[in-house]
């Protein structure tokens, strides 16, 4: 299917982006890119040289295997059939209850409308934070009990998956 599943064609954000970037912005998006590019074939080298090539199917690759399900599990309840482009980001984010492993994992990011919040807060005092201003949020579920809700909630909303991805792409809030 190519890049991201659409063909290697950008989603509309990343088509407004660049739009709306200058020449000089876009210039630097590009050599950010290839920038990571060169890393990853100089850490696919070293790692060749060196004998550790497992390290390449555990560091570079590892989006592509098994560990899918964890990424759904920790991601998809963020922004998946919150209201876009609201200030509020209670209304345009949510949060979730990871196990402790996944939260140390995944930077204590089940914190996410905290994040949004004052994001220079570091990721280890979201959860001080949270209490914080606990009486003004939504309450916090499971994420498993959150993906099932948010799965009735986009068939409601969108119909069908495939009306969804159109609207914002496989990787906007899967």
């Amino acid at each position: 299917m190519g890049w991201r599943g659409r063909s290697y064609s950008l989603d509309t954000w990343e088509q407004f982006v660049l739009r709306e970037a200058t020449d000089k912005q876009r210039k630097q998006v590009h050599n950010f890119s290839r920038f990571v590019l060169i890393g990853h074939l100089l850490f696919a080298a070293v790692c060749l040289v060196t004998g550790n090539w497992f390290l390449i199917v555990l560091i570079a690759l590892a989006p592509f295997y098994g560990a899918r399900f964890h990424a759904v599990y920790c991601n998809t309840y963020q922004h998946a059939a919150c209201e876009a482009n609201n200030p509020d980001f209670r209304l345009s984010c949510g949060d979730a209850i990871l196990d402790p492993l996944s939260s140390f994992l995944y930077w204590r990011m089940e914190y996410h409308i905290e994040h949004h919040m004052f994001a220079s807060i570091p990721c280890y005092n979201l959860k001080a934070f949270r209490r914080f201003v606990e009486n003004q949020l939504p309450p916090r579920k499971p994420a498993m009990t959150r993906l099932g809700e948010l799965h009735r909630i986009s068939r409601k909303k969108y119909g069908t998956w495939g009306n969804w991805e159109k609207c914002f792409g496989f990787y906007k809030g899967v």
